[in-house]
C-alpha cells in the first residue's frame, strides 16, 4: 500500500474514460472503501488514508503548477509587473 499507488490511481481516473464512466455510474455511493476496492481490482494497492494523502498532494502539485504558469505568464508580459 502506498501513496504512490494512490497517485497513480488518480492519474488513471483522469486518463481512463472507462474508469471515469464507471466511477460516475456509482456516484454518490462511491466512497473511499469502494474506491480502494476498485483500484485494487486494477492493480493499484493502497489504503483509504493513502488515497486521502495522495488527493491532498495532487491538489498541492496542481496549485504549484498554476502558480508557476501564472508567474511565467506575468514575466512574459512586458511591463506587467511595472504597473
Amino acid at each position: 500500500m502506498s501513496v504512490q499507488d494512490a497517485l497513480l490511481f488518480l492519474r488513471d481516473a483522469r486518463d481512463d474514460a472507462a474508469l471515469r464512466a464507471l466511477m460516475r455510474q456509482h456516484r454518490p455511493a462511491l466512497e473511499l472503501p469502494a474506491l480502494v476496492t476498485l483500484a485494487a481490482e486494477r492493480g493499484r494497492h493502497f489504503s483509504a488514508d493513502d488515497l486521502r494523502a495522495a488527493f491532498a498532494l495532487d491538489w498541492k502539485l496542481r496549485r504549484a503548477r498554476r502558480s508557476t504558469a501564472a508567474a511565467r505568464a506575468a514575466a512574459a508580459e512586458p511591463g506587467l509587473l511595472a504597473r
